[in-house]
């Protein structure tokens, strides 16, 4: 529907310039519409792709002014329940965005990923099982490439990796869906935990088949339960599931039966053995064992999470710039299960860093702190570890790099953001 108004030309707008709108206004056939840019951001001609004819730009304290259009493009980080916003929707503009567009045209099977963490490195090892046992596919979403420059791509599945504010918007029909897990998470976005929680959980309305993690999700049936750390006697007592994953005895097991010995998997740690189960779970029925186990063995892991750098200075530089949260800085420093020296902070998203001072005891031999939230954090890991405050990225470097050598290793995981200083945690 969406695509033939904008093929018969009409009024389109388009809320911030992410990847994913910038991907549309390169892709969309908007030759006869007539074409408005809104951002909360000042908005650079270099911003704008080549070659498009923009009729209204709006930005900054103005991005709400005067609208007009018939549909407006959103990227996944705008909300849409400013009071401007919703009286336009009102009077009949279409809300929309690249992944509802996406799932508007799209008839091909695809698995969704979500949760707060360990969605990237699931939604990859599925995307590898898939591919090792000859099925074309490709990732889409957070992860992958913008979803409707991909919907023209024949596929035999798509792996969709999809964060909250995407779904706070979106309830899509999919083969199946997995939740990883449910913490706190965006609070600096979502109205209040509850809201984030809503959002992950929406996908178990719309899955044909869901698999969720034995931690924080509250659900106690689906097709496959997943866990690390229980027994397949303890998981029957609590879920009601047709597939339940654990570790026991050495082995990946499905259902009780040995499916893949863990010496045989290059990344083992907990979280890493988790997302791999995810992964072989969400593929039930369509993989065959040794195939599987290729898999585990190439494996090496996504770049920035918990990734040693090579060096010769005799001390492990380990780049875990992906943990935005205290809950995943204090995942890595427990699969990690070393000394280390850490760099915290960047920008934060109402979360506790309280949640992390048990692993920083335990693990931090010293503890730098840079960004917007350095004082934040220092004044609650001070009293527990080491802590000076660095002014800037460069010097929390220099700082670390003499405090290191005493340890053999310099870890970065922020627990926040980078938007402070960069881009993005890449």
């Amino acid at each position: 529907m969406i695509l033939s108004q904008i093929k018969r030309g009409c009024r389109v707008g388009f809320f911030g310039l992410g990847i994913s709108n910038s991907s549309l206004l390169r892709s969309l056939p908007l030759h006869s519409c007539s074409v408005t840019i809104r951002s909360d951001k000042r908005v650079l001609i270099s911003d704008i792709p080549d070659g498009l004819n923009i009729d209204h730009v709006y930005s900054g304290e103005d991005a709400c002014n005067d609208i007009v259009e018939d549909i407006i493009f959103f990227s996944p980080s705008v909300r849409r329940d400013r009071v401007e916003l919703m009286e336009a929707k009102k009077r009949g503009v279409i809300f929309t965005s690249d992944a509802e567009l996406f799932f508007e045209e799209n008839t091909t099977p695809t698995f969704l990923v979500t949760g707060s963490d360990g969605k990237s490195t699931t939604a990859t090892l599925i995307n590898m099982l898939l591919n090792k046992a000859g099925y074309s596919s490709q990732l889409i979403g957070n992860i992958g490439e913008p979803m409707w420059k991909n919907a023209a791509e024949k596929s035999d599945f798509y792996v969709f990796e999809a964060s909250s504010f995407m779904l706070t918007y979106l309830t899509p029909r999919v083969k199946a869906a997995c939740i990883t897990n449910i913490t706190p998470n965006h609070l600096d976005w979502h109205k209040n935990f509850d809201e984030y929680r809503a959002a992950k959980l929406s996908v178990t309305e719309s899955a044909e088949r869901l698999i969720i993690g034995d931690d924080n999700i509250g659900i106690n049936a689906a097709y496959g339960i997943i866990s690390s750390t229980r027994s397949y006697r303890e998981l029957t007592k609590l879920y009601c599931a047709e597939v339940y994953m654990t570790v026991e005895d050495g082995y990946i097991c499905r259902n009780r039966e040995k499916i893949l010995r863990i010496d045989c998997i290059r990344r083992k740690e907990p979280h890493n053995l988790k997302n791999l189960m995810m992964a072989i779970a969400m593929t039930d029925g369509m993989i065959r064992t040794e195939e599987i186990g290729w898999v585990a063995e190439d494996f090496e892991g996504l770049r920035h999470r918990c990734e040693f750098i090579p060096n010769s200075d005799g001390v492990d530089y380990i780049d875990s710039s992906i943990d935005s949260t205290p809950q995943r800085t204090l995942e890595t420093l427990t699969s990690l299960n070393r000394e280390v020296v850490i760099i915290l902070g960047g920008r934060g998203k109402r979360l506790d860093y309280r949640d992390m001072i048990p692993a920083l005891r335990k693990y931090a031999r010293g503890v730098i702190v840079c960004g917007e939230n350095a004082e934040e954090i220092y004044s609650i890991v001070k009293d527990q570890v080491k802590t000076i405050i660095a002014s800037d990225f460069d010097e929390a470097i220099c700082i670390g790099r003499k405090m290191a050598k005493s340890v053999g290793t310099l870890l970065l995981s922020p627990a926040s953001t980078s938007y402070d200083r960069f881009k993005n945690y890449a």
